[in-house]
C-alpha cells in the first residue's frame, strides 16, 4: 500500500508539472518526428510541408526540415547544406515555431 500511494503521488506531481505556465512551450511543441511517420507512409517531404504553405518557411528552414524528418542529424544536415549545425538548429527552431503559428490560426 505505501508504494502504491508514493506511485500515485509521484504521477499526480508529474501531471501538475506538465500543466504549468512554465512548460507551456514544450507542451505546444510541434514534433517533426511526427510529421516524419506521415512521410514514411507515403507522403513526400514537400507535400507534408505544403501543409503548412502559410507558415512560409525560408529555404534554409524547408531544407533544414525536410533532411530531420528524413532521419538526418544536425550535423549531417549541416555538412550537406555548408553551414554550421548551430545554424540548422536554429532553422528548426524557427520552422517549429512558424508550423505552430500557422495550425493555431
Amino acid at each position: 500500500p505505501f508504494a502504491e500511494i508514493c506511485a500515485i503521488r509521484r504521477m499526480c506531481t508529474a501531471r501538475r508539472a506538465a500543466q504549468s505556465p512554465r512548460n507551456t512551450a514544450l507542451n505546444r511543441a510541434i514534433s517533426l518526428h511526427t510529421l516524419g511517420y506521415d512521410l514514411a507512409a507515403g507522403m513526400d517531404v514537400y507535400g507534408a510541408i505544403g501543409l503548412f504553405s502559410d507558415a512560409e518557411l525560408t529555404d534554409l528552414e524547408m531544407a533544414a526540415v525536410s533532411l530531420i524528418v528524413s532521419g538526418f542529424t544536425y550535423s549531417e544536415i549541416a555538412e550537406e547544406l555548408n553551414c554550421p549545425a548551430k545554424r540548422v538548429d536554429n532553422a528548426v527552431q524557427r520552422a517549429r515555431r512558424k508550423l505552430w503559428r500557422s495550425m493555431r490560426s
